[in-house]
């Protein structure tokens, strides 16, 4: 039987809202059991359950091979139609395997599952950070240090004259308003022209 194949994808999908109970996890995902797949509707995690019995619950019946699945289809218990679905892979970072050492034999397919599960993490990473704010390549400065959670609850997320991140509130008339460095020369100005000015 075929191993699990880790493809050169990114573990995340959208699905438009049907009728219809059951969508395709594309046949280029790897993953190893059930548990690994996580299903939103708008916002909200939906619980797995092997056999879902409402729109909040869902069912995976992946297509077996050794080591786990190769795509298949999520299946909720009843259909979603006002939200966007979205299914990801989210492999747990743990090692459930150890070869023993000294050893006669090796288990090939424990090998392969594990260094299977090492790429999804780092696909799972590079989805992440590109799903985060970053500096261009080309950027040859550093955004530096956030404020900590004091010094930032609150406040607007800026950045300084030398492109470092701070934090920015304004007080107007006794009330500590959140704003930017930008709109507290606006909000300090009498009237609309003052502010054009």
């Amino acid at each position: 039987m075929t191993h699990v194949v880790v493809s050169d994808i990114t573990p995340r999908a959208t699905y438009s809202p049907t009728t219809g109970t059951s969508y395709t996890i594309p046949s280029t995902w790897g993953f190893f059991s059930s548990s690994d797949i996580v299903v939103y509707s708008g916002t909200t995690q939906l619980a797995y359950a092997a056999s879902p019995t409402s729109s909040t619950q869902f069912a995976t019946s992946g297509t077996a091979v050794d080591g786990g699945y190769q795509g298949g289809n999520i299946v909720l218990g009843a259909a979603s139609t006002g939200n966007n679905l979205t299914a990801l892979l989210d492999v747990a970072v743990s090692r459930a395997t150890d070869f023993p050492y000294p050893a006669a034999t090796l288990n090939i397919e424990s090998l392969n599952t594990d260094l299977d599960k090492a790429y999804v993490l780092i696909q799972q990473l590079e989805t992440d950070i590109a799903r985060s704010l970053v500096l261009a390549d080309s950027d040859t400065g550093s955004v530096g240090t956030l404020p900590t959670t004091t010094g930032r609850a609150g406040a607007f997320l800026t950045f300084d004259s030398t492109g470092g991140a701070t934090a920015t509130s304004l007080t107007l008339g006794g009330t500590t308003t959140s704003v930017s460095a930008f709109m507290a020369t606006v909000l300090d100005d009498a009237s609309a022209a003052a502010a054009r000015a």
